[in-house]
């Protein structure tokens, strides 16, 4: 006696089907959280690694500071413009005393430095480095001590310019004729987090200070 061959019923497909469509939308949904999370550590790293380079880069700029040789300290809102020493450099137009520009470019939404030779001031920038992108704003602040001491000014520097005490200086004169004793490098960055940082920089131990992160 033959047995007849049996065939699923429309309820087994429906059931097979259903349970089909439940393991590939699982699969899915996981897959697509994972490459959620591996784009947003990625985009962490990246913003952990600007940090870490905006902070060794200026922190190597500022420590560089000087006025020796016709050397000047100057800066407004948004930008920064000083004399430092670079040290040794393979060219040598742009070796030690070199002149800087730190400041925003709100085109490009960038944060960058520009070095001029001090022989050729003028013109385009012999070289220019993007520090950190997706900057939407930039402000500085300086800081100048207080004079504790009250001490008398010698005749040769009546009707010198000076700074306010304190965090009072939102632009730096060339004519204080010396350097902040620090700096805050205020940041608004356009990521799809909204992030506000503020640095302050020690011109005579320069490391980064951060004061606020959001």
């Amino acid at each position: 006696m033959k047995r007849s061959k049996r065939s699923f019923t429309l309820l087994e497909m429906m059931l097979s089907l259903s349970l089909l469509g439940l393991l590939l939308g699982t699969f899915f949904f996981w897959s697509h959280r994972n490459a959620q999370a591996k784009s947003a550590l990625f985009h962490k790293r990246q913003s952990v690694y600007q940090e870490r380079y905006l902070d060794q880069r200026l922190s190597a700029i500022f420590l560089g500071a000087t006025l020796e040789k016709e050397g000047f300290f100057t800066s407004d809102h948004t930008s920064c413009l000083f004399t430092f020493d670079r040290g040794a450099y393979p060219v040598p137009a742009l070796s030690h005393q070199v002149i800087g520009k730190l400041y925003h470019n709100p085109r490009s939404e960038g944060l960058y430095l520009s070095i001029w030779s001090l022989s050729a001031p003028s013109g385009d920038p012999a070289e220019t480095y993007l520090l950190m992108d997706k900057v939407e704003k930039v402000s500085f602040t300086f800081y100048s001590p207080p004079d504790l001491l009250k001490l008398a000014v010698s005749t040769d520097k009546v009707g010198t310019k000076k700074a306010a005490p304190g965090w009072k200086n939102h632009v730096w004169e060339k004519e204080y004729e010396t350097l902040p004793a620090m700096v805050k490098l205020s940041l608004e960055r356009s990521c799809k987090k909204a992030i506000s940082s503020e640095y302050t920089i020690d011109l005579d131990h320069p490391i980064f200070y951060p004061l606020e992160a959001s």
